[in-house]
């Protein structure tokens, strides 16, 4: 599926960065790079799992900027970028700080990294808040302005998380809603919709690890069960 092939390129440029030498000098303290943490049920449930594995893939997709945290980074004004060039490929992920405190996030390549040629692309970009407790990324399509998928998180006043993670098509038509809500206590919910609006999974759970899940198809209950 393509939202797992965008993870997985997600995770191959972490590597990429984690191998390469620093190619910046700081010159003040840096931002926090913001970093999102989902979690699911841990019952070995197929879906439990299944939600787990989506919270597990919203984790890794928020929290992608952090590869860039243990390189120095380089300030001009209200923005801030961390660099790397090797090879003829150079990565830049920076942000500027806006007037009420928020950041505004992006991810561009340039070169070769020896599979495709980027001529000034933006991967993704985001916007988080002044205390980093909500926040946006859209990604987009490889070599393309076009938008693949948006993540948008918040947390409200009693601590609870909420997640929204849509897929798009080319045509810019929704194809895949995900919503995960994780409460302080360890509960949460985790709802899927095959097309953006059909509700066909719904997965609750407990603090102590117990929970239900119910599957749906054109608006019927198909089937349901605990773990």
């Amino acid at each position: 599926m393509r939202k797992l092939f965008l993870v997985s390129v997600i995770f191959c440029f972490i590597f990429l960065i984690g191998c390469k030498e620093e190619s910046t000098s700081p010159k003040s303290e840096p931002p926090s790079i913001p970093t999102v943490t989902f979690s699911g049920p841990t019952a070995n449930e197929t879906h439990a799992q299944t939600a787990n594995s989506y919270a597990e893939s919203m984790t890794g997709l928020l929290s992608a900027g952090t590869a860039f945290a243990h390189l120095p980074a380089s300030q001009n004004g209200n923005v801030t970028s961390w660099s790397i060039s090797a090879a003829g490929f150079t990565q830049t992920f920076s942000c500027t700080k806006q007037g009420d405190g928020s950041y505004s996030w992006s991810y561009v390549l340039n070169g070769s990294d020896g599979f495709q040629t980027y001529s000034n692309w933006t991967m993704w970009t985001g916007t988080t808040s002044a205390d980093g407790k909500s926040g946006s990324w859209i990604f987009y399509e490889f070599g393309q302005a076009s938008k693949v998928q948006d993540l948008v998180y918040s947390t409200d006043g009693n601590g609870v998380m909420t997640g929204t993670w849509q897929m798009y098509n080319t045509s810019g038509a929704v194809t895949g809603k995900f919503i995960i809500i994780n409460r302080p206590d360890g509960s949460g919910e985790f709802d899927r919709y095959f097309d953006g609006t059909r509700l066909d999974l719904k997965v609750t759970w407990t603090s102590n690890g117990t929970g239900t899940w119910t599957t749906y198809a054109s608006g019927t209950q198909t089937g349901n069960g605990t773990f």
